[in-house]
């Protein structure tokens, strides 16, 4: 996720809708004073290439010592060490988001997410989970992924009790155009590039109607209506 104080929005990052690609392409205008959350090591790497580095994501504090350590020098000890806390996180919830930049940030800065096909998005969730994880989802099916409920919903990322918070939604679909339009409106001086992060695990050739059985298709209907409805995706047909 992203926040800008100069440009006045936050960027909450939903699940496989090329969220690192737009956080790698829009952190080049970020300033030290922004935040910006870590995302992989490898894709870290091209934001290391131009120079920019997470920020500002955590918070250091002190913690007072026991009642019975509250001397002068239970008090250096507590100087001199720090506990640091994640404030913000890379899929970062609306709730959580708003709890920690306060109400007047929250309420006049311009928030932004992008969403997707909720079943083109399971498959190349499930593509990516194998991929990164193939200890725990190697032998995993489809199916099983589905019917298991292992694919994570995007909806409560950006809704706040089941309303949905975003003033812009952008659709993975329609990325890059998309994108140019909510920069434009921001006032972002974005020039059009945008890295293919993770986008072997973003690819895959068969459709969604061809990989699901119409069960498979009806789950993610039902776990999904809530951004089903919202964006007005149609279920596809299985061949």
């Amino acid at each position: 996720m992203l926040i800008s104080h100069e440009y006045q929005f936050i960027f909450i990052k939903t699940r496989k809708t090329a969220g690192t690609s737009i956080e790698i392409a829009l952190s080049r205008y970020l300033g030290p004073m922004d935040v910006i959350t870590p995302i992989t090591p490898q894709d870290e790497l091209i934001r290391a290439g131009m120079g920019i580095t997470p920020r500002n994501y955590m918070y250091p504090a002190h913690t007072l010592p026991e009642p019975s350590e509250m001397n002068p020098e239970g008090m250096e000890t507590m100087l001199n060490k720090l506990t640091i806390d994640r404030r913000f996180y890379n899929h970062c919830a609306a709730q959580d988001i708003r709890a920690n930049v306060g109400e007047k940030i929250w309420q006049t800065y311009t928030k932004f997410c992008f969403e997707r096909n909720p079943w083109d998005r399971v498959i190349s969730e499930y593509r990516f989970m194998q991929k990164t994880k193939p200890e725990d989802y190697g032998q995993v099916t489809l199916e099983q992924f589905i019917e298991l409920n292992l694919y994570s919903p995007n909806y409560f990322l950006y809704t706040i009790q089941d309303q949905p918070v975003c003033d812009y939604y952008g659709r993975f679909e329609f990325l890059q155009s998309d994108l140019a339009s909510i920069c434009q409106k921001i006032g972002i001086p974005y020039d059009g590039w945008l890295p293919n992060a993770k986008g072997a695990s973003q690819s895959h050739r068969k459709s969604a109607g061809e990989l699901m059985t119409p069960q498979m298709l009806d789950h993610i209907a039902e776990r999904c209506l809530p951004e089903i409805d919202l964006f007005g995706y149609e279920q596809p047909i299985a061949a």
